[in-house]
């Protein structure tokens, strides 16, 4: 693999692209970042060059973190692959039919967000009291 140097466009070997690396990672929270997380953290456990020592987390990013672990210790990194895609299919699953569904109404329309769906609508006055 080989980087172009900003400068003059020329480019030059990636020297360290077979030494060994060692990430700790502090996962942020919050559900869309939970999400981008899991697909960064995906593409990490395929490098074989990347070890993590040690991995923390909030809310979202907490969960990551102990789906990752627990997914490791059982089966290396295909394991913690296969845990963390595991865990974000079953959360797409259960919002896809829970009270926060979207009408039928929205249809394929991607403008369409969270705060027109029903059980949004009941829910999100009662926060404010």
């Amino acid at each position: 693999m080989t980087f172009a140097d900003k400068a003059d466009g020329t480019e030059r070997p990636n020297t360290q692209k077979d030494e060994p690396r060692v990430l700790n990672p502090a996962l942020q929270g919050g559900g869309s970042h939970g999400a981008f997380a899991w697909g960064v953290l995906d593409r990490l456990l395929q490098e074989g060059t990347i070890n993590f020592e040690g991995i923390s987390g909030t809310s979202a990013g907490a969960a990551n973190a102990v789906v990752l672990a627990d997914g490791f210790a059982a089966g290396g990194r295909d394991g913690a692959r296969a845990a963390l895609r595991g865990y974000w299919q079953r959360v797409s699953d259960v919002w896809s039919r829970g009270p926060f569904k979207l009408p039928l109404i929205a249809g394929g329309n991607s403008d369409f967000g969270l705060e027109n769906s029903p059980g949004f609508q009941f829910i999100e006055p009662m926060t404010h009291f």
